[in-house]
């Protein structure tokens, strides 16, 4: 993942945060200058001049105007950035649309002095008069007074819609069932509210002193031990007011120049305008994951908190909120807190710090106390939110302290786990046998007190976790996913007058081996600059276009290992697209594929269901970074993926073959080398550990995201991560340790799968299920016989006999088989047998009932024989 050097201003915008598909009618982003666009006064079109990279500059009578075409298209939405810069009291810098030719120009949007700080400002429109329109006109107009100074900006010009004669998308509002087990009291205190608080008082909460520097996180924000139930429920919206002004920063690191000592967006919180509802002792947002904004830098995600009372608060209850700020158009996570007191109507001022970060190249610490508002009011779906929180809670796996591997595991020396070989840790953990044993959440003022709240960027991990599980999750449900050609699936790739992407799968794309590449090495075209032409712009138009032509053709598709983002972002294009063709064009790869069928069912937190997206109404999931987790989220997909084998709840979820492939137990299928000792397949990263484990050719499968992260997959079926921004990636000694555990070495047979059933039958097929042995050592195999004939070699834990005969019985068994050809001594047997149809007994009653019927109908027959003769 190439580090997202941000040489200008981030654009801003507002984007909303429902999904609504559309098709793209038209795009420019000024990239080649302004043909097609009529304009008059001062305009300049030298990049050198422009507010961000290729943005038009309007100066004095300034006038860009063009004209559009809606024939056939419906839903239209016509979007586009505004910009300003040193405007006057009666200056403006405006966009007018026009939907009868010309004749009548509607203002749509208009910047005036104080918006004229840089900053792009993005606007999304629809009105059922831009649909089958043959003349649209959108104007760009510079109202100022100077040649010199003030400058108005036009950007990225988007026109979406969809076909006449297809069903518009509308979003679909789930209510969720409630829980089972909810509580209404939910996680109750039983303190008396006695505690010796010496940071954020409820003096400080009350706006008497701001502290001078952050304060210890677990003094001022956990819950106390002896904390008593909260007085009174929160249930409202919370606003905080000056944020754009209030508050501190401390730059510590600063790669790319982002801040100096001049103020700077980036050194407020953006604006904080939200609803929360309690339950028991949790306070809990009524929104959940990334929530965008029209902040210039910032987005945010806000977690469930705790709220409790203390003696010494004066009668007001005491909350304290979790949140993080994600950075636009890029995967760096800054952790925060927030706390305040509370009433039945009234809120204290609110105290927040951000002292702790993922993120390799930009570090800081930024605190202060802001007043706020708070306005009770009732939240719709409250109980649902609530009862969601504690479904959630409840599927977390068991979780011990990382000390207790010692005792669990004797002779572990868990100090080889977490930052022993890896600087500047969040979190880290090893997952063994179904139990988490976390560690880290160390802030630069104590340990985080909310360390299952503490979010953590995806960066390339989501290569895998989504792009890839996606594609395998495809290939299950439909079948031929893998093959598919990516320009028989991306028109601009179909379009590309070079046509490197001709013959290209994929298969090819997940392997980072489409044969386009620039540079020799293996990482050098994504470390080099040009690939901010991918990173920086933030629609799709200009993503796609970066991915297709930026990379000329220089070997045969699958034989060169070459690491592309921009490859990634093309197969989730290609996964949405093969999707529409299956359900529509409404279904969202993203929303309905991986999070229905994968990210919800293993029970990922509730912040984690959205991802990084595009910026315009398309709103492609970018696949190659983007996304966010928690701990939690982070054991579940590794122990998904390395030891379940892709199954939930014993189902297969996964294509069973793909996902060998990528742990690299498939002979015919191995991988590419990236390194001597490395192999790549299917978005998989692996390391020959075979020296380290005690046997030849052990490859290791892993995750690996940018600046540090790493998640494990022992074949052992031990799962070691950690989340770091130290730029290592190295776990040779916490793997070391992982093998005292449990080696991956194959010394014995594999144990024999069990519970062989039925699970379908039809007149054509009938489909078997096994449960697979509980501990896998390597990626295991499995050997299907029907009536002793070897069927078939399946990695997955069904199989389909498509050859059965209705009503013929038959003896079936399955054994286990190791990726060197060993098989259990043992297997699990099914002895088949058909059920002949009989006359079911009916009670006397019926008895009666059928032979007075019978009766009836043969005299009706021997009248009818004697009318004939």
């Amino acid at each position: 993942m190439k580090i997202i050097i941000k040489v200008y201003i981030i654009l801003s915008f507002i984007l909303f945060t429902s999904f609504v598909k559309a098709d793209q009618i038209f795009f420019d982003n000024f990239n080649d200058g302004v043909s097609g666009w009529s304009y008059s006064g001062s305009i300049n079109l030298e990049d050198d001049y422009g507010l961000v990279p290729y943005s038009v500059r309007l100066g004095r009578d300034g006038v860009l105007t063009r004209s559009f075409s809606t024939i056939g298209w419906k839903d239209v939405e016509i979007g586009f950035f505004l910009g300003a810069r040193s405007l006057e009291d009666f200056e403006s810098c405006v966009v007018e649309i026009s939907s009868d030719g010309g004749d009548q120009w509607t203002e749509v949007k208009s910047l005036g002095n104080g918006e004229d700080n840089a900053d792009m400002h993005w606007e999304l429109l629809s009105s059922p008069s831009y649909d089958n329109n043959p003349d649209i006109q959108i104007r760009y107009r510079a109202n100022v007074s100077s040649y010199s100074y003030d400058h108005c900006y036009a950007e990225d010009v988007s026109i979406n819609g969809l076909p006449l004669g297809v069903a518009s998308c509308e979003e679909e509002v789930s209510i969720n069932d409630i829980f089972s087990d909810y509580i209404h009291n939910y996680d109750p205190l039983n303190g008396d509210g006695t505690n010796v608080r010496f940071v954020l008082t409820s003096n400080i909460l009350n706006g008497n002193s701001v502290p001078t520097s952050p304060v210890n996180s677990q003094f001022g924000f956990s819950l106390p031990t002896n904390a008593a139930p909260p007085i009174h429920q929160f249930n409202g919206r919370l606003q905080l007011i000056n944020e754009s002004t209030s508050g501190s920063f401390l730059e510590l690191q600063d790669d790319y120049d982002y801040t100096d000592g001049d103020d700077d967006t980036r050194k407020h919180l953006p604006e904080f305008d939200f609803n929360f509802i309690q339950s028991g002792s949790h306070i809990i947002p009524e929104r959940r994951g990334i929530i965008i904004s029209d902040h210039p830098d910032w987005e945010y995600i806000i977690e469930p908190g705790r709220v409790w009372s203390e003696v010494n608060d004066n009668g007001k209850s005491r909350a304290a909120i979790p949140f993080s700020l994600k950075q636009k158009n890029a995967n760096c996570i800054h952790n925060g807190l927030m706390t305040f007191l509370f009433d039945d109507s009234s809120i204290s001022s609110v105290y927040f710090q951000i002292t702790s970060e993922t993120c390799a190249y930009y570090s800081f610490d930024m605190w202060g106390l802001l007043e706020a508002q708070y306005t009770p009011q009732l939240i719709l779906n409250s109980t649902e939110i609530a009862s969601e929180h504690q479904r959630h809670q409840s599927m977390r796996m068991p979780q011990k302290p990382i000390s207790s591997l010692a005792s669990d595991y004797p002779g572990t020396n868990t100090n080889e786990f977490g930052s022993s070989e890896v600087p500047n840790i969040t979190i880290f953990g090893v997952i063994v046998d179904g139990t988490h044993y976390v560690g880290g959440c160390e802030t630069r003022y104590g340990t985080h007190p909310y360390c299952d709240s503490l979010r953590v960027p995806s960066y390339s991990t989501s290569k895998t976790a989504l792009a890839s599980v996606g594609a395998m999750r495809l290939e299950k449900i439909y079948g031929n996913f893998f093959d598919q050609y990516i320009s028989d699936l991306v028109p601009e790739a179909a379009s590309d007058p070079q046509g490197d992407f001709i013959g290209v799968t994929v298969n090819n794309a997940l392997d980072m081996a489409t044969g386009n590449y620039t540079l020799s090495g293996y990482f050098d075209d994504e470390s080099s600059n040009d690939s901010n032409g991918f990173f920086l712009p933030e629609t799709h138009a200009e993503k796609i276009n970066f991915a297709v032509t930026q990379y000329p053709r220089q070997s045969t598709p699958g034989t060169q290992m070459r690491y592309h983002t921009s490859d990634t972002f093309l197969v989730m294009a290609a996964e949405q697209k093969f999707y529409e063709n299956q359900v529509g064009s409404c279904g969202d790869v993203f929303d309905d594929v991986i999070v229905e069928d994968v990210w919800k069912p293993l029970g990922f937190d509730l912040g984690s269901l959205t991802t990084g997206r595009t910026y315009d109404p398309i709103q492609q999931p970018l696949g190659g970074l983007g996304s966010t987790f928690v701990r939690d989220d982070v054991a579940k997909i590794g122990k998904f993926l390395g030891v379940d084998h892709g199954r939930i709840n014993n189902e297969q979820i996964l294509d069973p073959d793909q996902l060998a492939a990528s742990k690299f137990g498939t002979s015919s299928d191995p991988g590419l080398s990236w390194i001597t000792t490395g192999l790549y397949n299917n978005s998989f990263w692996g390391l020959n550990k075979g020296t380290a484990a005690g046997c030849s050719g052990l490859f290791v499968p892993y995750m690996s995201g940018f600046g540090g992260i790493s998640i494990v997959m022992a074949p052992s079926g031990i799962i070691y991560y950690y989340f770091s921004d130290g730029y290592s990636v190295n776990w040779n000694r916490a793997f070391a340790e992982a093998e005292d555990i449990r080696s991956s070495c194959i010394s014995s047979r594999p144990d024999a799968p069990s519970n062989l059933e039925v699970i379908t039958e039809t007149e054509e097929e009938l489909t078997l299920r096994w449960t697979p042995p509980s501990t896998p050592i390597n990626v295991m195999r499995f050997r299907v016989f029907r009536d002793g004939q070897l069927m078939a070699i399946t990695s997955g834990n069904e199989w389909t006999d498509d050859s059965y005969v209705s009503g013929e019985d038959y003896d079936y068994y399955v054994e286990s088989l190791n990726v060197i050809g060993w098989t259990s001594f043992n297997r699990s047997e099914l002895n088949y047998r058909s059920i002949t149809e009989t006359v079911p007994s009916l009670p006397i009653g019926g008895f009666f009932i059928i032979s007075a019927v019978i009766l009836l109908i043969g005299s009706y027959y021997q009248k009818l024989l004697k009318k004939t003769n």
